[in-house]
C-alpha cells in the first residue's frame, strides 16, 4: 500500500493533471467518440471550477487527482485519475475510503458515473460497495450507501 499525501489544486497544477488526464481517459473517450486534444482540454480548463479537486502526490511528485462536487444527490466522485505509476498500490481503494468516511461524516450519498467500457473501474467500485442505480446509453450511475 503507497502512503501518499492529497493537498487541494492549484492553478499552476492544471497542466500537469491534464497530462494525467489524458493518460488516464484517451482510450476510454477514444472508443466513445473521437478525442481532439484541444477540445479536451478546453473541456478540462472549463469544468476545473465546478469541481473540488485534490492533487495525490506519492514523495512530492504528482500521480493522480480526485475530483468531487456536492449536488443535489449527494457527493459526486466526478473523477480519480492516477498515472501508470501511482495504480495497483491502493491508492484508489484509500480514496475510496475517504470518500467513505466523507459521505459519513456529512450524511450524504456518494455517487457517481462509470462509462460502461470501463469494465476494470466497474469491478473496482463494485468491490468497494457501490451498486448500480442507473444505466444509460453509455454509462452506468453507481451509489455507494453506508449500510
Amino acid at each position: 500500500m503507497a502512503s501518499f499525501d492529497l493537498r487541494f489544486a492549484t492553478e499552476k497544477d492544471i497542466y500537469r493533471l491534464f497530462e494525467i488526464y489524458k493518460e488516464v481517459f484517451r482510450w476510454r473517450i477514444d472508443r466513445l467518440f473521437v478525442w481532439a486534444d484541444v477540445w479536451q482540454e478546453k473541456r478540462f480548463l472549463s469544468e476545473w471550477p465546478k469541481y473540488l479537486t485534490e492533487v495525490v502526490e506519492i514523495k512530492g511528485e504528482i500521480v493522480g487527482f480526485m475530483q468531487t462536487e456536492e449536488d443535489e444527490k449527494g457527493l459526486f466522485l466526478a473523477n480519480i485519475a492516477l498515472s501508470s505509476e501511482a495504480q495497483g498500490k491502493k491508492v484508489g481503494a484509500q480514496l475510496i475510503e475517504l470518500l467513505k468516511r466523507r459521505s459519513i461524516d456529512t450524511s450524504q450519498r456518494l455517487h457517481l458515473s462509470v462509462f460502461k467500457i470501463n469494465e476494470r473501474a466497474q469491478s473496482f467500485y463494485r468491490s468497494h460497495g457501490f451498486t448500480m442505480y442507473l444505466e444509460t446509453d453509455d454509462t452506468y450511475k453507481m451509489e455507494w450507501i453506508k449500510k
